[in-house]
This record gives structure tokens, C-alpha cells and sequence, in this order.
């Protein structure tokens, strides 16, 4: 599975850069969070924009790291595709989940979470950083 990583704003953000997560490939994508969790993330973003299918492996896993089994990071995904919103929607998962339509508003609920938590003031998003591609 192949990914690229970047910071914004000491916040990480994972970009999956398949079209799929499923039973072939989903425990790649478990252990590249659990990496990023180890390595010091508070904070990660997981993009999904490029992905169009998830079968229930990778819902159980993407559930299972946002609750903190890759490690104690709030996760929040953005960019899904339509389809997998109304399997989100479909199985109530919207609730238990932190979603956005996109990175900007992806990093803007990483920083209520970090203003809730005492961790930073109002600062704007640098959206212009680095971007480093990951393969495992």
C-alpha cells in the first residue's frame, strides 16, 4: 500500500494513495498509523480521497484506530468518496467517527480538538507544507 505523509501545523496527514482498502492491504494501513502514532503523532488526519471501496476489514480497522487501538491519536478522515460516506451513513458510523470534507476543515476540527485540550491558541492552517511519499 503507498502513502504520502506531510505536516501541517505539527498535525500529521496520511494520504492512502489506493484506489481500495480491503482484506488484502488493510493491515498496511494499520500499521502505517500505528508507525506515525509511535513516532510521536497527536494528531492525525487520514485522507481518503483517492480511495473508492473499503470492505468491512477496513471499516473495522479504520473504527479500531480511531479508538485508539494504533495508540492514543484522535483520527480524522477526509475526503471520502460518496460511497463510502453512505456506508458511514449506512452502518451509523458518522457518529463514532470524526469526519471532514476536506484537509483544511479536516485540520480546523484538529484544532478545536487541540484548543478543548489546552494545547493551542487561534492560529491559522499552513496548508503549504512539505510532502514525503511512504511505501510499505
Amino acid at each position: 500500500m503507498q502513502f504520502e505523509q506531510r505536516e501541517i501545523d505539527g498535525i500529521q496527514v496520511l494520504k492512502v494513495v489506493e484506489k481500495r482498502i480491503d482484506l488484502g492491504n488493510h493491515l498496511e494501513l494499520k500499521g502505517e498509523i500505528t508507525r506515525l502514532v509511535r513516532k510521536g503523532a497527536k494528531y492525525l488526519i487520514l485522507d481518503l480521497g483517492l480511495v473508492q471501496l473499503v470492505d468491512s476489514s477496513a471499516l473495522g480497522i479504520i473504527i479500531l484506530c480511531s479508538r485508539g487501538a494504533c495508540g492514543e491519536c484522535p483520527l480524522v478522515l477526509c475526503n471520502l468518496h460518496r460511497k463510502i460516506i453512505s456506508i458511514f451513513k449506512a452502518a451509523k458510523l458518522e457518529t463514532l467517527l470524526l469526519l471532514a470534507d476536506d484537509i483544511e476543515s479536516a485540520v480546523g476540527k484538529v484544532l478545536e480538538l487541540q484548543k478543548e485540550a489546552g494545547e493551542v491558541e487561534d492560529t491559522p492552517a499552513n496548508v503549504d507544507a512539505e510532502v514525503e511519499t511512504n511505501e510499505s
